[in-house]
């Protein structure tokens, strides 16, 4: 297959959302959409936005990401609550798409009935391909007279700064990676495992045991001082390693503000329900059932 990109830019009037009373600056929105063998992969236009800033930033470099989002940022409002995988190895690049929602969105010329929905590049040709938008957006970014947003970045700014931004967001994502492998390397399995958490009225929620610990080691961070990793790799992670009794355990120790917390910082699991602001949340909590699963039904 092969990659490249329809850039477009387009004058907009931004105006700042924190400041309703602040009159709009006239902008250059410059997006770039990408295009396999020619056609998009997901037709325009569809409610989903492309990252191209968190493309170019991470590269090659192997790891889970969103290429497609909603405006916020946030891919869990537009109902993508699964990662993208980019795989590469010396010879290709490989997108590796989740089936919900990508199957009903893809281009059906680019998908195959009964196979993964998978985009492969050849590596030599992909590295051309992001060189390419890159300069494009770089040098419709310096030469013009506006304040300019790109991508999702919706901050209006001298197009000179947008080079500056993006070195800033490749060192960012890389480190983001980095510690992201280590986050699996120590989680191992527990980062697909998930508490699945249903209430006597019937309403159901689903935390995932990776935000489970980290409250937990924020509870010992808070209370003693000390940098969260330090209680997460030495006390909270070797007990949810131990097995479901003790996930369970440390499930049914939470407060419900705990949960709800988790149930609402992490889009990436989607829930069945609202929060349960229409009950007896002491009689709820009491009555709860708890079940380890790996995968969030």
């Amino acid at each position: 297959m092969l990659l490249s990109f329809d850039v477009t830019a387009q004058e907009i009037p931004f105006g700042d959302p924190y400041d309703r009373d602040a009159e709009p600056v006239q902008c250059l929105a410059l997006d770039a959409w990408p295009l396999v063998n020619g056609l998009p992969p997901i037709a325009r236009p569809n409610g989903y936005v492309f990252d191209i800033v968190s493309v170019l930033a991470r590269g090659l470099e192997p790891s889970e990401f969103d290429p497609y989002t909603c405006s916020c940022g946030a891919a869990g409002c537009v109902g993508i609550h699964q990662n993208v995988v980019l795989e590469s190895d010396e010879h290709e690049v490989r997108w590796v798409f989740p089936e919900k929602p990508f199957r009903a969105e893809f281009d059906a010329a680019l998908s195959t009935v009964g196979e993964p929905l998978v985009l492969r590049f050849g590596r030599a040709q992909y590295e051309a391909a992001l060189a390419e938008v890159e300069g494009q957006l770089l040098a419709r970014a310096e030469a013009s007279q506006l304040p300019v947003v790109v991508g999702l970045d919706r901050e209006p700014e001298n197009g000179a700064l947008f080079r500056e931004n993006l070195a800033s967001a490749r060192e960012y994502t890389l480190q983001y990676i980095a510690d992201r492998n280590h986050r699996f390397e120590i989680f191992g399995k527990l980062m697909d495992t998930f508490v699945t958490i249903t209430f006597p009225c019937g309403q159901r929620y689903t935390i995932a045991v990776s935000h489970l610990a980290y409250t937990l080691a924020d509870r010992i961070s808070e209370a003693n001082g000390v940098d969260r990793d330090e209680p997460l790799e030495d006390e909270v992670l070797p007990r949810l390693h131990s097995g479901h009794d003790a996930i369970l355990a440390e499930a049914r120790a939470l407060s419900w503000s705990e949960v709800e917390s988790i149930v609402w910082y992490d889009s990436s699991v989607e829930q069945e329900h609202v929060p349960l602001t229409e009950f007896d949340m002491a009689e709820q909590w009491a009555g709860a059932q708890f079940e380890v699963c790996y995968r969030p039904d």
